[in-house]
């Protein structure tokens, strides 16, 4: 939600409706697991597990939540280790099924200058 100043009257604040965004059925992720190639590219250790996002649509969901090239989903929702980009596809299509409006994922952040996981929410309904 956006609030905007009236030109009238500074004490009263008008509500913009937010910009839709679109939601792909992957959310707009491309994804790959982790490959030899993958962790030379973005220099992963060679311990890391998970699925490295290789890019984000624009004018997506996705696109807002923060995630760059480079980040490591580690877990989806359910709490399990994730390895492939099937197994991320799996957690958002079981979201839906399950009519929630977000799903979880726990995402090495690597634009950090120490690496720390978080656990982000992306939108996988419109409101």
């Amino acid at each position: 939600m956006q609030l905007s100043q009236s030109p009238r009257d500074p004490t009263r604040f008008w509500t913009l409706p937010a910009p839709k965004l679109t939601i792909p059925a992957d959310l707009g992720l491309s994804l790959s697991a982790i490959t030899a190639e993958v962790r030379a590219k973005y220099a992963l250790d060679v311990a890391q597990s998970g699925v490295v996002i290789n890019g984000i649509a624009a004018g997506t969901e996705a696109s807002t939540c923060g995630l760059s090239a480079g980040d490591v989903i580690l877990r989806m929702q359910d709490g399990e280790q994730v390895q492939t980009p099937e197994q991320v596809q799996a957690a958002i299509d079981a979201a839906r099924a399950q009519h929630r409006s977000y799903v979880a994922a726990l995402v090495l952040k690597k634009a950090q200058d120490v690496p720390t996981p978080i656990w982000i929410g992306l939108r996988v309904s419109q409101p």
